[in-house]
């Protein structure tokens, strides 16, 4: 188990390929912070992380603000005491450019 001890939070974390992710890294042992603007289907993405023997909340937020990207952090900070990484998978289009370049706005 490679991520044992670990806390992650994966956005987009509802269904597709942030669901998988969530799932792969707490098959690793990561603890994982499921985060999407779906309610039921996030609950579902940790309800399945936890029927599977690993730990995992929901949070219903949307990344695309700050407040909702706050948000995400602050659980994941409550619920397992600190955050080691970030899975930005949540997305649908946009402008694309480095990462130093986006602005909050963007």
């Amino acid at each position: 188990m490679l991520l044992t001890n670990r806390v992650a939070i994966v956005t987009g974390a509802s269904k597709g390929i942030g669901r998988v992710m969530a799932q792969m890294f707490a098959h690793e042992g990561a603890r994982v912070v499921c985060a999407a603007r779906s309610d039921a289907l996030v609950n579902e993405t940790a309800g399945l992380i936890r029927s599977a023997g690993g730990q995992a909340v929901a949070v219903v937020a949307d990344v695309g603000s700050e407040e909702g990207a706050r948000a995400i952090v602050e659980a994941g900070r409550q619920a397992f005491g600190s955050v080691d990484t970030l899975v930005n998978n949540a997305g649908d289009g946009g402008p694309t450019k480095p990462i130093q370049d986006y602005t909050t706005e963007d």
